[in-house]
């Protein structure tokens, strides 16, 4: 259960689930993030931070400050960490899932730190220009032990973090971004992809979550026999041309068997989440608008959550 659902950084810790309109400040496990989520909106001017329900309802805003807040994550205590501009540059912080409790993680001034995300022993792993270029870095929960993973003078980017605490990210070492794997303590850094198209962001998928597989042929009636595949995968988002538009794709951790999930490139599809109910949220602008949507990890029976004329986004 653990590495099933351990994707965006949430532990299962036995915590009972609390009514969404109970107004006590509580961390929250995993049952109640299986059924609510929290996004970016600039539906009150600035990109603010927000939850809801896994159907768009009840949506509260957690923070209000005149400037931006991005990439909201659940750590695996069930608090949410995210990036923030409030102080001028971009900084880490930590709040209950009600907004309460704010902590800022991290105070470096003229640095930026940006792009949490939760390991499975509690760590956070993060990106930071303190060395001019953006490296990957780690940290505890409160911000201590601040640790640097990668080195060179190269770009590093969307770190994500496995159930074997394995980091994935991109990377530019290899003169174009490509998809990275290195361990928790930043040895062995391998390659996985080498593609013709720009790859941004990370979302990782277990083995625990089966998604649909055209394996094989019937030879009778021609039609592909669907059986379940249960490869721990990648999922990213990449164009096909620089400034094109945003399409999701997805392969095998060894980087074989890439697909792509979402098939009509007329429309901004980007920004792929692992939730734990095992769905994938990404943002799209299909419906006219950046607004948040969600798919299995085959890419089937893609659904519109969150619905706003505002600006919407999983990060």
């Amino acid at each position: 259960m653990r590495q099933a659902r351990h994707i965006l950084g949430i532990g299962l810790a036995a915590l009972a689930s609390l009514s969404f309109a109970g107004c006590a400040s509580q961390q929250q496990g995993s049952d109640f993030w299986m059924d609510h989520l929290v996004f970016v909106s600039s539906r009150s001017g600035a990109n603010d931070i927000y939850i809801s329900d896994m159907q768009g309802r009840n949506v509260r805003q957690l923070t209000n400050d005149a400037t931006d807040d991005a990439t909201p994550r659940i750590a695996i205590d069930g608090r949410i960490v995210f990036s923030s501009r409030r102080t001028g540059t971009w900084q880490l912080y930590s709040m209950d899932w009600d907004g309460s409790d704010l902590k800022a993680l991290t105070k470096d001034p003229a640095v930026n730190n940006y792009r949490p995300f939760p390991a499975p022993d509690g760590r956070i792993v993060f990106i930071s220009d303190r060395f001019l270029k953006p490296h990957v870095f780690s940290m505890n929960p409160d911000g201590s032990d601040v640790r640097r993973l990668t080195f060179g003078s190269v770009y590093n980017d969307y770190p994500v973090v496995g159930d074997d605490g394995h980091i994935y990210f991109t990377s530019s070492r290899s003169s174009k971004w490509e998809i990275w794997k290195m361990g928790p303590d930043g040895t062995m850094p391998t390659q996985l992809t080498s593609s013709t198209k720009n790859i941004k962001e990370i979302a990782l998928v277990s083995p625990t979550y089966p998604d649909k597989d055209a394996r094989f042929t019937n030879r009778t009636t021609m039609l592909p026999t669907f059986g379940f595949y249960t490869q721990p995968r990648i999922v990213f988002s990449a164009s096909s041309s620089e400034g094109g538009n945003f399409g999701i794709y997805r392969m095998n951790r060894d980087g074989s068997d890439l697909r792509e999930l979402t098939a009509n490139q007329m429309f901004l599809n980007r920004s792929p989440v692992m939730w734990p109910n095992g769905r994938i949220l990404f943002t799209s602008d299909r419906s006219g608008s950046t607004d948040i949507w969600s798919m299995s990890p085959d890419g089937r029976d893609p659904r519109q959550v969150i619905a706003d004329p505002a600006y919407d986004s999983t990060s």
